[in-house]
């Protein structure tokens, strides 16, 4: 069930993807994985993926329930998708399926969809692997049957639809990863190539595959070792292909391949066109001519007609076009598109060019302009009329007249959300709120049950939204800095206040925030400095009586630690005592408010190269606390018992990866954890971690995590796949249980019938679950009758029962046999 929300136009702040392009947020994103040298933490996340993925095929085939039983029992519960429905986040690259009249897309996220064209029947068809952003192939295989082709970690995977499931191509046995770059397919899919190379300090090689993708094979090696020096192309109406591989600045060779003799050949060893040093070298061929065409350093859009052995200017490109370069009509050869942060269209082969839209206006006509962002431009033709796909950071949008119009075919259930900060609002549970990227900050009324639209408030990236003034105000930031207030966020979409942070010193891209504990509607920003300062200090910022903001910096220095402030805590018994993490995993603590940190490593000597993301402080316990960040060359979670004078690892049964926020159920049994790797908990009486997902929840970025009380759910933010909820039907603790009466099973183990015995007055509902958490009985449950159960049916294994009345819950358990 969807569930649409009231509208209110968007708060668009004008200068945000100028301010964007200033910031690095792919180093803050390689900062945020912080590992040691020579090791990939990309290539161990797919491992991880993949292991999961395999390890729970036999469940992902029946998908019969959705029910996910934790450590026998003591923890149960079911997920559920809550949006967005409307707002996608983007989509990287597409292929048409012609067989089956469908377009596929690929989400930043990894995940696989497919709908139709219209826009109006997304589904997922793959969310359990994670897939490289940019490589994506359809073609039907050898008995004529559509074949799905992506990459992970740049290790090409295969899928018959008729199968479901995927197959690791053959050729890759000793390669775990490769860097990879412009697959393309020629001859309707029996030949595919793409370019890669095992490390950045590699040779480039050429792979190609001759049997629709099950195998791959280097055919060839390549001078060059950076991918911005070569790239392929194709004219898709001959299935001529061509690569162009810089040899000096000014200079390249020109290959092309030979279908009969299935060999490359050098056609121009010296074609005089100046990429310049650092330039991405491009290629294009014109689908009426075979014209070569390709736009130097300086932006010159070149073309030949003799295979690069003289180049004529055609114009002057308004902006550098992004990675994918220039896309040529095949069915309007003479329109171009251009991908950058607009798309820009050329109606006359190149000679002069002008704009789609501005990217500000999409947030007016979201309906029929196209978002900012151009990821990825193609073309595809079902049998009736061609058509032009664009993928953005907004998801789809769709032309049937070569580029001039475009409709949004994003807006309904592609649910490909990318979430910094899921936040339920404290003074009514019904408002969620998020913060996205380049989607803005968002809104929805949560009706309990279905997945929802939601209302973007304010433009841009945003994350760690927090509330203050007793749960009444909001608080969120923008890339650099940027601190948002809103005095009641339910009731307008446009902030009360802002602050931006004016530092030198400031690579965290989304700086955090925590409410502060000294002033009721004031949060303590982890940032730089005040008036250009080059250190990294704790920024007060605080709502004075009369509404103004203002902001004080704590005197501390948080750069002597060789890095910058990433996280901050507060003990929850004494306010004096504030924790610190930096992005080079050092740990500092006040007990005076901030006049003076101490550095605090016993425990984590081997942590310089964690990147502290998470600081957790328990509401029961002063001396209890969690850190956690990058765990690749150390554990990612460390606990101390004495308000972090000391720690120790607590990664059992948790995969290296990075976590990026934490949480415990009110009674403490539990720790809840958003990962790299996806959703896990920890449960304090087993002293492990545990899966969540279990290949229900999408594997996905979980990027954060809250618990809310009342309704005992654990509310996940993806990074690609919006909003999920565990819903606990059953906790399982000694606490919780102690003043419960129990009851009993026999025999046990038992082969046919199993009785169930209770010493107290027992009057309700019984289910059996068996080790997947598959419910195989259900019915109601009195002490005063016979309780004897059927179970000569039940496969040989441990099953779980499950009393539930207006007390709560009761478990035991069983072995069949």
């Amino acid at each position: 069930m969807t569930h649409l929300q009231p509208t209110e136009s968007t708060y668009v702040k004008e200068d945000m993807e100028e301010v964007k392009e200033k910031l690095n947020k792919k180093q803050w994103l390689n900062n945020l994985h912080k590992c040691a040298p020579g090791t990939n933490w990309k290539s161990i996340e797919a491992e991880t993926a993949l292991n999961k993925y395999y390890n729970q095929y036999t469940r992902l085939e029946s998908k019969s329930n959705d029910v996910i039983n934790i450590a026998d029992g003591t923890l149960i519960g079911q997920w559920h998708e809550r949006g967005s429905n409307n707002l996608a986040g983007s989509i990287t690259h597409t292929a048409f399926d012609n067989l089956n009249n469908k377009l596929y897309a690929l989400s930043s996220g990894g995940s696989l969809w497919k709908g139709s064209i219209d826009g109006l029947s997304w589904e997922v068809v793959n969310q359990e692997l994670r897939f490289d952003n940019r490589f994506l192939i359809i073609t039907e295989n050898n008995i004529g049957e559509s074949r799905i082709i992506a990459a992970i970690n740049g290790i090409p995977y295969y899928m018959d639809i008729s199968e479901g499931k995927w197959v690791k191509s053959f050729g890759f046995t000793n390669i775990n990863s490769l860097l990879t770059k412009s697959p393309i397919k020629i001859n309707n899919g029996d030949d595919i190539f793409y370019l890669a190379q095992e490390s950045e300090n590699d040779n480039i090689s050429l792979y190609h595959s001759s049997n629709y993708g099950m195998s791959f094979f280097n055919i060839r090696n390549f001078n060059t070792t950076h991918l911005r020096e070569i790239t392929l192309a194709a004219n898709v109406s001959t299935s001529d292909l061509f690569i162009i591989e810089q040899s000096s600045n000014v200079r390249s060779k020109i290959y092309q391949w030979e279908d009969v003799s299935q060999k490359l050949d050098l056609v121009n060893a010296n074609s005089t066109i100046d990429f310049g040093f650092l330039g991405e070298v491009n290629l294009n061929v014109h689908p009426s001519n075979n014209d070569l065409m390709a736009f130097n350093k300086n932006n010159k859009l070149l073309k030949s007609s003799n295979f690069g052995e003289t180049w004529t200017t055609v114009s002057t490109l308004p902006v550098t076009p992004w990675q994918d370069g220039l896309f040529i009509s095949q069915y309007y050869p003479s329109k171009i598109l251009m991908p950058n942060v607009e798309a820009y269209r050329s109606h006359n082969s190149g000679l002069s060019w002008e704009k789609v839209n501005d990217w500000i206006e999409y947030y007016d006509n979201p309906s029929v302009k196209l978002h900012a962002d151009i990821m990825h431009i193609a073309e595809y033709h079902n049998g009736q009329t061609s058509f032009i796909v664009v993928a953005n950071h907004g998801g789809l949008s769709i032309s049937y007249d070569g580029g001039q119009n475009f409709s949004n075919i994003g807006m309904n259930n592609l649910n490909v959300s990318q979430y910094y900060s899921v936040k339920t609002y404290p003074r009514d549970s019904r408002y969620i709120f998020a913060g996205s990227q380049d989607q803005g900050i968002q809104r929805t009324i949560d009706f309990g049950e279905g997945t929802s639209n939601f209302t973007q408030m304010f433009s841009g990236d945003f994350g760690h939204i927090q509330f203050t003034n007793n749960g009444i105000s909001m608080w969120t930031v923008f890339p650099g800095g940027l601190v948002l207030h809103y005095d009641d966020p339910t009731k307008s979409n446009f902030p009360n206040n802002s602050y931006f942070l004016e530092s030198i010193n400031n690579d965290v891209w989304l700086p955090p925030i925590i409410p502060s504990p000294y002033h009721q509607n004031s949060v303590l920003l982890a940032g730089g400095g005040f008036q250009q300062s080059i250190g990294s200090h704790i920024i007060e910022l605080k709502i004075e009586d009369l509404g103004n903001m203002n902001a004080y910096q704590w005197p501390f220095d948080f750069s002597v630690s060789g890095g910058t402030l990433s996280s901050l805590a507060v003990n929850n018994f004494n306010d004096n005592i504030v924790y610190a993490a930096t992005s080079t995993g050092k740990f500092y603590v006040t007990k005076n408010r901030g006049e003076s940190f101490e550095e605090k490593m016993n425990g984590l000597t081997g942590s310089h190269y964690l990147y502290g993301n998470k600081i957790l402080c328990s509401q029961k316990n002063s001396q209890l606390l969690f850190f956690g960040g990058s765990g690749y060359s150390n554990s990612p979670i460390f606990k101390s018992i004495n308000g972090g004078e000391s720690f120790v690892s607590i990664q059992q049964n948790l995969p290296p990866t990075t976590i990026h926020d934490l949480v415990m159920d009110p009674d403490e049994d539990f720790l809840f954890a958003a990962t790299e790797a996806g959703p896990y908990v920890f449960i304090f009486e087993e002293d492990k971690w545990f899966e969540l997902d279990k290949g229900i929840a999408p594997n996905q970025t979980y990027w954060s995590v809250e618990y809310i009380d009342k309704q005992d759910i654990v509310r996940f933010g993806t990074y690609g796949r919006g909003i999920w909820d565990f819903n606990l039907t059953h906790i399982s603790s000694n606490a919780a249980m102690s003043d419960k009466p129990q009851f009993s099973t026999f025999p046990n183990p038992v082969s046919d019938y199993v009785n169930i015995k209770s010493s107290s007055r027992l009057n309700g509902k019984l289910t059996i679950y068996n080790h997947f958490g598959v419910a195989l009985y259900s019915g109601k449950y009195n002490s005063k009758s016979d309780n004897k159960i059927d179970v000569s049916n039940f496969p040989i294994g441990i099953y779980y029962i499950i009393f539930e009345d207006q007390k709560g819950f009761q478990t035991n358990n069983f072995i069949k046999i």
